[in-house]
């Protein structure tokens, strides 16, 4: 059966959440739907449980309340073993209280739920049809690691350099150099620029080595502008970022697409900051109707 969690239901299950890396992403999404700290994309829980087999799978489904095109994310993890027959039962009892989950935009999950979701979600949702699948490793900052990056000390930045947070004017530029970005979406960087920790070096005021967080808690889009590259400025921001985010009561994570061999080979190498999760992350995405 598939019940709601409220604010309550959801700090009870938060020892869980953290007790597990793979559920990070609810760990995070909890915490910020608790503190209130996004208005404009609020999240709904829900819990689908089997006690024969001792099974809790959670849903969170994420809303958009801002004036553009943007669409809801689902997102799904379980703790303990499940079949697609109870991957079915929960998204059919999920449409009975989302009726407009046939809108979503985008769906993340491990490998299987993934998978498995692709498979089922014809039958009960026929309009939902995917366009797009990205496998991508999911690396986490174990809290043993927390106290560590508090301590770093940074790099000391070149003339006319400065280290501080990304401003909100600057959201067209951060949606201009992001390649997952489209043109309509600066309301939505706009907004996790507002509310979310972010850093920048800026140069001569000017923005030119950046990253932020995205709904979820991950560390998202960091970029420096060629002319400003090999000065050391993206260990500089990505350091202060994580120490802002911890500071912030966020459990910092990143999905890296498994064909970024590099990426994922350098995050790897980092073991003084990241932690490789088991499973994958699968992130799908869904044609508008």
């Amino acid at each position: 059966m598939l019940r709601k969690l409220n604010l309550q239901n959801l700090a009870e299950n938060l020892a869980l959440f953290k007790s597990n890396p793979k559920f990070v992403l609810f760990e995070n999404a909890a915490n910020l739907q608790i503190r209130q700290t996004l208005p404009n994309h609020p999240c709904n829980f829900y819990i689908f449980e089997n006690s024969r087999k001792n099974l809790k799978q959670f849903y969170c489904i994420r809303h958009n309340l801002l004036p553009d095109n943007e669409r809801s994310i689902l997102m799904i993890e379980s703790d303990g073993e499940w079949n697609s027959d109870d991957l079915e039962n929960g998204v059919k009892n999920l449409v009975e209280y989302e009726e407009n989950l046939s809108k979503i935009g985008l769906f993340i999950g491990n490998t299987k739920l993934a998978e498995t979701f692709a498979q089922i979600i014809p039958k009960i949702l026929p309009k939902l049809q995917p366009n797009g699948f990205w496998p991508c490793k999911l690396f986490h900052v174990d809290p043993s690691k927390f106290q560590k990056i508090l301590d770093a000390k940074l790099s000391d930045l070149p003339e006319n350099m400065r280290l501080g947070n990304t401003r909100v004017e600057d959201a067209q530029i951060i949606n201009d150099t992001w390649k997952f970005a489209t043109p309509d979406e600066v309301l939505q960087q706009r907004e996790k620029l507002s509310r979310l920790p972010t850093s920048c070096v800026f140069h001569n005021d000017a923005p030119i080595s950046f990253e932020m967080i995205g709904l979820h808690g991950q560390l998202s889009h960091q970029f420096t502008f060629p002319e400003y590259r090999n000065l050391g400025l993206g260990t500089i921001v990505d350091i202060s970022l994580l120490q802002k985010a911890i500071a912030f009561g966020i459990h910092p994570y990143k999905c890296v697409e498994v064909d970024n061999e590099k990426v994922v080979k350098r995050s790897k190498n980092q073991e003084e900051v990241w932690s490789t999760v088991e499973d994958n992350v699968v992130y799908i995405g869904f044609n508008r109707h």
